[in-house]
């Protein structure tokens, strides 16, 4: 149902925030990524506790199209990272 979808969507988007800046953490990714993460996914993060404390079809689909460019950008600060070291 929406309710499940909503929550789903939700943590999905939580969870790769979490792994995402993680990546820097366990020595895989620099400055230059850890900054990109992290300022991405406290968007990320904004938009899912929205969504989570409001839901709506609307708002999970806005959350829906954040995180494709949110992955391509953090992919991009990845790649500019490793290039960079």
């Amino acid at each position: 149902g929406e309710k499940t979808a909503v929550r789903i969507i939700g943590l999905t988007s939580i969870l790769t925030v979490a792994f995402s800046v993680a990546l820097h953490f366990v020595g895989l990714f620099g400055l230059i990524y850890l900054i990109t993460a992290s300022v991405l996914g406290a968007i990320m993060l904004a938009l899912s506790v929205w969504l989570l404390t409001n839901p709506s079809r609307e708002r999970a689909w806005t959350v829906f199209k954040y995180s494709s460019p949110y992955l391509t950008v953090v992919f991009i600060g990845m790649m500019i990272d490793s290039l960079i070291i």
